[in-house]
């Protein structure tokens, strides 16, 4: 049996980044829905279903860039395909930050947020998959159950 590489401070340090980025846009959308609601649906009752329904959306993409990211992370690896989606994950954020509100642009502005949070969705979704078995298969054997964040994953890994 072949020993696995170990793992390096600095990957963990970006599988954990990523992850802490992931989870505070997830918060800060819905903490702000009712400001994002205003600036780019319009506000009301009606503009607030249409934020939260773009968020139901944009999260149903995750699991799409799960089954993307990764088959070309079983074969491309899994380290650069986490370091794609952590990239496309910051664009994506980036360009939500730089969009211009309804007032600017009309409806045009709803639906550019509700594209950039699905490219965000995407990319979360191969980001966090990816982080997690990239993490499980470089982990020394007596430091797996650290990690071991999902027992589904790990039942299908051969971790030696």
């Amino acid at each position: 049996m072949t020993a696995r590489p170990e793992i390096s401070r600095a990957s963990i340090t970006i599988a954990a980044f990523s992850t802490i980025v992931e989870w505070y846009d997830f918060t800060a959308y819905l903490y702000f829905a009712t400001v994002l609601s205003r600036l780019f649906y319009g506000g009301g009752s009606a503009g607030l279903a249409t934020t939260l329904g773009s968020f139901a959306i944009a999260y149903l993409m995750r699991p799409l860039g799960a089954i993307v990211f990764g088959r070309l992370g079983d074969r491309i690896g899994r380290r650069r395909m986490m370091l794609l989606s952590v990239a496309v994950m910051t664009l994506a954020m980036a360009a939500t930050a730089l969009l211009p509100i309804r007032a600017q642009i009309g409806a045009a502005a709803g639906w550019l947020l509700l594209l950039l949070r699905c490219v965000m969705g995407f990319a979360v979704g191969g980001e966090y998959n990816g982080a997690v078995a990239y993490l499980l298969e470089g982990a020394q054997p007596k430091r797996r159950g650290l990690i071991r964040l999902m027992p589904c994953v790990t039942n299908k890994l051969d971790l030696g």
